[in-house]
């Protein structure tokens, strides 16, 4: 049984579905090209938001918040930090933890995030070379600039870099570069979104990422997208959506899943205030149609009034129990099995049309 509202410890909290890169393997984007129809909707989370999700009496019993997503990035909230002083001016004992790509704001904000103690995860792909390969629109010189003003300004900083076949031979001067700007730790990591084509905005295909051999025409990816949204009812979308995103995942019982979310004690909060056990399972929104799609179907019939700012936290949270069939009666979706699974390595993949030409992946640390 996953967590109650009185268990929580750990809260991963998207405070801004808004992001300054275009990521070309995002799910917030057709592979580099921003548009307003894939399912999610843009979303910064205001501070009277933050207040009527988490009152006081939560917040005193949590350890940590990570301000993270799936959408966006958390800087793009600009009541960032008066919500950060929010929750400290409850619980000053509580960890902050942010993941960025660094790439906006000013020194002040950066200085003042130094203040507040809050640890600052910068997902840095690359040198200037090549980090904007992947995390498109983001300058080199402004993610320097910023992060060395935190770090001399008295933040711990960590550098998370995404290993891609662009990347991988410059680790190690990564690796020392970090070293001598001042981060504290140097992670290398693979989120396994590592193969696909990238457009610029204006559906221009510009390069490829990983051994991408598929088509390098845009309107091929608008039409697939589509197709899926003219479908007429649910039940023709719900099939659509299962024959488009195959998912090549193993099906395994409840007892091969070691469930991050009730070893943390931690739950998960989109911007626009929906609840879910994990960032994974956060991507059942009823009519996103990327990551894992298919597979989520079997539990979106589950979720209901699961959203904080309607219900409030606790209400929302009730959902979770209707999930004892899934871990109980039924062999678990492969998205718990591939990120929480204790059996195995390999992760989840999805495929276009069944084709081995990677649409999206499971990205096992959000970013």
């Amino acid at each position: 049984m996953l967590l109650s509202y009185k268990d929580v410890t750990h809260v991963h909290v998207e405070v801004s579905s808004l992001c300054n890169a275009r990521c070309p393997l995002c799910p917030r984007n057709l592979y580099g090209v921003n548009r307003d129809d894939l399912g999610y909707r843009e979303h910064v989370m205001t501070l009277l938001e933050f207040k009527t999700i988490f009152p006081s009496e939560f917040i005193r019993q949590i350890n940590e918040i990570l301000f993270n997503g799936n959408f966006g990035d958390s800087i793009m909230n600009h009541e960032l930090v008066d919500i950060i002083d929010y929750v400290q001016s409850i619980n000053a004992m509580i960890r902050i933890k942010i993941t960025t790509n660094g790439g906006a704001r000013d020194r002040k904000f950066w200085q003042r995030l130094a203040e507040l103690g809050v640890y600052v995860i910068f997902s840095i792909d690359g040198l200037e070379d090549t980090n904007h390969l992947y995390r498109q629109d983001v300058n080199w010189a402004t993610l320097m600039d910023n992060a060395t003003t935190f770090i001399r300004s008295g933040g711990q900083a960590e550098w998370k870099m995404v290993r891609f076949d662009h990347n991988q031979h410059q680790i190690k001067d990564m690796e020392i570069l970090a070293s001598r700007l001042g981060f504290v730790e140097f992670i290398v990591t693979d989120h396994h979104r590592n193969v696909g084509p990238v457009f610029d905005r204006r559906g221009n295909f510009s390069h490829s990422i990983g051994n991408y051999t598929g088509s390098t025409e845009y309107k091929v990816f608008l039409d697939q997208l589509l197709k899926q949204k003219n479908q007429s009812t649910t039940a023709q979308s719900s099939k659509s959506q299962s024959a488009h995103w195959h998912a090549r995942s193993r099906v395994e019982p409840a007892k091969n899943i070691r469930c991050v979310t009730q070893q943390d004690k931690s739950i998960y909060v989109s911007s626009v205030g929906e609840v879910y056990p994990c960032c994974f399972w956060g991507f059942a929104t009823g009519d996103h149609r990327g990551m894992g799609a298919s597979e989520l179907t079997m539990i979106r019939d589950m979720i209901k009034d699961h959203n904080a700012l309607e219900h409030g936290l606790e209400h929302a949270m009730e959902w979770f129990q209707r999930t004892d069939s899934i871990w109980n009666d039924q062999p678990t979706i492969g998205i718990c099995h591939d990120t929480c699974g204790i059996d195995t390595e390999q992760e989840v993949v999805f495929y276009k049309n069944d084709e081995r030409k990677p649409m999206y992946a499971m990205d096992k640390t959000a970013d």
